[in-house]
């Protein structure tokens, strides 16, 4: 089969040839020699604005062997699966080197500038609440830019795709910020599922069988991790009461109060799928009318069987 790559972009190794290459970088410390993995035209100048958006377009481009990122940015409330968090100098040896690094020194080396905690902040997630489906990258500066004196970096919050889909389907049309802290959130929040003897992490939006509801903190006395769960659910729905069919799945089950709980929610029944999420804003339980409530829990579907 051949593989056909877009006309403005540069002409790439295989992916056996980019571990290699990446492979004898780490052993080698190569610098100059090096192929350029830049995502976009090399001409093209680096978009350095904090808060830009950018639509990459297949699945080697979102990848960690990618160093730059030149195409040009879009509009956050078009399609993109890119947005930039912040704008960083690398500074150090590497910032020293008069040619660009190896992909696995600048990846080394700009990796630390970018953490997930900051990703977290600008989805509006809370400090105990993980996610799923988007994760955190660095982009440097290309060759030619870098040749010019730019150490700048830019973190960029990347939406992941599922492997065997088209990767430009997994795009959004709104802006990443403080999508945690809406309705809006259910593909970003993590659930899970069992397939075959596993669990298998998914996002709420496809068929699971218990949600996150995020970690309970170490507390004092004599709790039970049901009972600290209890509450971290309870928060998570707004205030709003677990419905009837659903149980708490503290893991683990059984902790000492100075150890911190993961606290899942799910079918009592495992037997049923449920896609949607129990997430709803502080205090919504208070705010939203009868009407409101019913017709939020519409988006949510239950159904019965065992997931392949």
């Amino acid at each position: 089969m051949t593989l056909t790559l877009p006309k403005r972009r540069h002409r790439r190794a295989g992916l056996t040839a980019l571990r290699a290459a990446l492979a004898v970088a780490a052993l080698l410390g190569a610098t100059s020699c090096t192929p350029a993995f830049t995502v976009g035209q090399g001409p093209l100048a680096t978009d350095w604005r904090d808060g830009t958006c950018h639509r990459l377009t297949s699945a080697f481009d979102a990848g960690l062997e990618v160093v730059s990122e030149s195409a040009p940015s879009v509009g956050c409330n078009t399609p993109h699966n890119t947005e930039t968090l912040s704008i960083k100098t690398l500074r150090g040896p590497v910032a020293a080197y008069k040619d660009r690094p190896s992909p696995f020194l600048m990846a080394t080396s700009m990796g630390p500038l970018c953490p997930v905690k900051e990703l977290a902040d600008h989805l509006g997630a809370r400090i105990d609440q993980p996610f799923y489906g988007i994760h955190v990258t660095a982009f440097g500066p290309t060759r030619k830019e870098w040749s010019e004196g730019v150490r700048t970096v830019r973190c960029d919050a990347v939406m992941e795709h599922e492997k065997g889909k088209e990767f430009q389907s997994f795009m959004l049309s709104r802006p990443f910020k403080d999508i945690l802290r809406s309705t809006s959130g259910t593909r970003f929040r993590l659930c899970r599922t069992t397939v075959g003897k596993d669990l298998r992490n998914v996002g709420c939006d496809k068929p699971h069988q218990a949600e996150s509801a995020g970690f309970n903190p170490p507390t004092k006395g004599l709790i039970s991790p049901k009972e600290r769960c209890a509450k971290t659910v309870r928060a998570y729905m707004g205030g709003r009461e677990l419905p009837a069919r659903y149980a708490l799945l503290p893991d683990p089950e059984i902790a000492h109060s100075e150890q911190p709980v993961h606290c899942w929610v799910g079918q009592a029944d495992k037997s049923e799928l449920r896609t949607g999420s129990l997430y709803a804003p502080k205090d919504s339980a208070k705010a939203a009318p009868d009407g409101a409530a019913k017709k939020d829990r519409t988006k949510d579907r239950t159904t019965t069987g065992g997931s392949s």
